[in-house]
């Protein structure tokens, strides 16, 4: 490295260490196929709750599920608060969350549910 260096910018300092601040990686390849597996289809989850929450300045009454409760194909539109172990997914009034064929959770503006 430090060679590469005296050659590059004329001058190196062999006796300090070399830190790495930055890396660059270019990856290619083909695409991914879509998993196979399917989720199980929709059974129309109950509300954890209801609780009050603020949108653009306004409470609004807002239903919460939990995710594992969602299946392919339900879709309800926002106000609404998705619950998981791991993250919370939120859905503003005008918005509309779809469950995809493997269990993602898909948000549209301004779609009817």
């Amino acid at each position: 490295f430090h060679e590469l260096h005296r050659r590059r910018f004329g001058h190196a300092d062999p006796d300090r260490a070399v830190e790495v601040l930055a890396v660059r990686v270019r990856a290619s390849g083909g695409a991914v196929p879509p998993p196979r597996h399917t989720a199980p289809r929709a059974r129309g989850p109950v509300p954890i709750t209801h609780a009050r929450a603020w949108f653009g300045g306004r409470a609004c009454r807002t239903g919460v599920v939990r995710r594992c409760t969602l299946g392919r194909g339900w879709a309800a539109r926002g106000p609404l608060v998705v619950c998981e172990y791991s993250a919370t997914t939120v859905v503003p009034p005008g918005w509309r969350l779809v469950v995809d064929r493997v269990g993602g959770l898909l948000l549209e503006r301004g779609r009817r549910g």
